[in-house]
């Protein structure tokens, strides 16, 4: 793991993670996504998504939005593993309309 930064402190060692360039990010998100595909059979996919979005969110690729677009990756991801969760999200409009 190379992008990790040790910064010695009097109290306390910090680690830090450095997020990948920018230029570099296409290819990190593949070598993730290659990942995901060989653990898959090992371990659950309830315990992997969060590990991808989590690794998507370290690398922070946009400026602005890496929340949003870790939520629709967080659907996307969901609706790839058969968890239909969308058509449930907005059932609160329904309620206030009866």
């Amino acid at each position: 793991m190379g992008n990790v930064l040790r910064e010695f402190n009097y109290l306390e060692l910090m680690e830090l993670y450095l997020p990948v360039s920018i230029y570099h990010t296409i290819a990190k998100i593949h070598e993730y996504k290659g990942k995901q595909e060989l653990y898959v059979g090992n371990y659950p996919v309830l315990i992997l998504m969060p590990a991808l979005i989590h690794d998507f969110l370290c690398i922070h690729p946009f400026d602005d939005g890496n929340g949003r677009m870790s939520r629709i990756l967080t659907l996307l991801l969901l609706y790839k593993f058969g968890y239909f969760v969308g058509r449930y999200t907005g059932i609160e409009m329904l309620i206030e309309e009866s």
